[in-house]
């Protein structure tokens, strides 16, 4: 009788080793999701304050403000680049001074989102067109104030379209890892609750999640900002979004029809 090697399928060693192996995965994939799923919650708090402050600042008043100083500086740690670019990244600062209800004020925000990137130009040039522009008049900028809190002021205050583009591709992927695993999870766990197989929802409901920016960003917007290469990007993620509503639709017929055909 031939004598079974430790290492054969069927051994007690190489199951230990398969249970050892299953548990690496296991830990690389909690790291993974809490180093990704941080990641998501980071970026995606940012951008929907964006989203926020552009809605916010729909209602601000346009105030005349005195420019004090301006510059245009090439950033390095804290930028954002998508490409290798022969050009330095940019980056805006300002100081103002305007007046409202009997009171004077200091600004420095440029714009909604502090645009330290690679992929922000045109935004940045009209930026830099009003500053210039100021300065041509003798420091007369227009700004816009927030009415309820007039500390709160802002030169530009049309949607970073590029930022907020950029922003949902990364929480599309490789954010979307994470958030993929963790909508797995809890359709797990409420099936197993429910004692339904909720696993098929898990792709529509991650691929719907994802393609939610979308719409607040079509809706905020400014017009002529959209060119070819945001448009294309949003119509990928629009595109997600249709898939994941399709996908759900399917898994839910399929649900209600299934004890019927059997």
């Amino acid at each position: 009788m031939a004598r079974r090697s430790p290492l054969q399928p069927g051994s007690a060693a190489a199951a230990i080793t398969r249970r050892k192996a299953s548990a690496a995965w296991r830990w690389l994939a909690a790291v993974l999701v809490l180093v990704l799923g941080g990641a998501a919650a980071w970026q995606g708090q940012r951008l929907a304050a964006t989203l926020a402050g552009a809605w916010d600042s729909r209602h601000w008043v346009a105030v005349d403000a005195q420019l004090l100083a301006w510059q245009e500086t090439g950033v390095g740690k804290g930028s954002i680049s998508i490409m290798p670019s022969a050009k330095p990244l940019r980056e805006l600062r300002a100081r103002y001074q305007y007046h409202l209800a009997d009171r004077s004020y200091l600004g420095e925000r440029v714009a909604l989102a502090p645009l330290r990137d690679n992929f922000s130009d045109l935004h940045r040039d009209r930026i830099v067109a009003t500053l210039r522009l100021a300065e041509a008049q003798g420091g007369r900028l227009p700004i816009w104030v927030d009415p309820d809190d007039p500390a709160r002021a802002v030169i530009d205050r049309r949607l970073p379209l590029a930022w907020c583009v950029f922003a949902s591709l990364v929480l599309l992927m490789p954010c979307g890892l994470a958030t993929l695993v963790l909508v797995s999870g809890a359709l797990a766990w409420a099936g197993r609750a429910a004692r339904r197989d909720l696993k098929p929802l898990a792709l529509p409901l991650w691929a719907l999640l994802h393609a939610l920016p979308v719409l607040p960003v079509l809706a905020l917007a400014g017009s002529g900002d959209i060119g070819l290469v945001s448009g294309a990007l949003l119509g990928l993620l629009t595109a997600v979004g249709l898939a994941g509503l399709f996908g759900l639709a399917r898994q839910v017929l399929a649900a209600s029809t299934g004890p019927a055909n059997g």
